[in-house]
């Protein structure tokens, strides 16, 4: 146990004397090791209204190995980070990285616009600025409400549909989820089940194959073919060569244009 409290001594110490790691991955990093004895991670103030029995095991791991690291991991000595609204839209990019890099820049700028925008009101919704941490479920109807009294704007200039809506209250759900997720923050998901009823947009009823290849494929060629095996031969249609199916696609067009002038400019007149 002495052991222990040098490493916490020393633990502080160095805390206070420098603070150049970023904070950020501190907490990521402490959150990885008590996840790997088995035990979630809580900040100092949880940990003192943790039960007796998890405390002891959780001094017991760090009799064994009271490494600095461990020290904080398991005794929550690294703050989760302070993300605010703000931020959120730059840290939930930063989470996303791989997906964005297929978008053009012009996709992107869409994509940021629309996100921030979604932000921008959520923000005004509720008045100000919060970290993530201190947003509540009020916090969200209050964003909702927003949304529902764009539905039912008796101006039809500002009402908006209830698609539209949903979505932007999508937007910010995902974002929250995304980042929360990403660095193992503490905090519910406050827009669970939080949506605008009376959404009835339908997906597209997808065209039915056989109406597509009457209408929009070229015909497939096909070409005879016999194979003879034992004194007697054998035949059958099979698709056309690829040669074959370039040289019917390259006749396709003129064949379309040349049929859709004809009846555009009628029968021609008896001279």
């Amino acid at each position: 146990m002495r052991k222990l409290n040098q490493n916490l001594e020393t633990f502080w110490s160095n805390l206070a004397a420098d603070a150049s790691e970023d904070p950020k991955a501190v907490f990521t990093r402490s959150v990885e090791i008590a996840r790997n004895h088995g035990l979630p991670y809580v900040e100092v103030p949880e940990v003192a209204q943790l039960p007796l029995g998890d405390i002891r095991h959780r001094l017991k791991v760090l009799k064994e190995n009271p490494t600095e690291s461990n020290v904080t991991a398991l005794l929550g000595g690294a703050p989760a980070p302070q993300i605010t609204l703000t931020d959120l839209l730059k840290v939930y990019e930063s989470v996303n990285k791989t997906r964005l890099m297929q978008k053009s820049p012009a996709q992107l700028k869409r994509w940021r616009n629309e996100r921030y925008k979604a932000i921008k009101i959520f923000r005004d919704a509720i008045g100000r600025d919060l970290p993530l941490n201190e947003l509540t479920r009020d916090h969200a109807r209050a964003y909702c409400a927003y949304w529902n009294d764009k539905a039912t704007a008796e101006n039809e200039k500002e009402r908006v549909t209830v698609h539209t809506c949903n979505t932007n209250i999508g937007s910010i759900s995902a974002m929250l989820k995304s980042v929360v997720d990403h660095h193992h923050l503490n905090i519910p998901n406050i827009f669970q089940n939080l949506r605008l009823a009376g959404d009835d947009t339908e997906s597209r009823i997808p065209f039915d194959p056989e109406f597509i290849q009457k209408n929009c494929l070229p015909p497939v060629p096909l070409t005879a073919s016999t194979t003879k095996a034992g004194g007697s031969s054998t035949s059958w249609w099979k698709p056309a060569s690829a040669s074959q199916r370039r040289a019917t696609l390259t006749r396709q067009p003129s064949s379309l244009i040349t049929k859709s002038r004809t009846s555009e400019s009628g029968p021609t007149a008896a001279k």
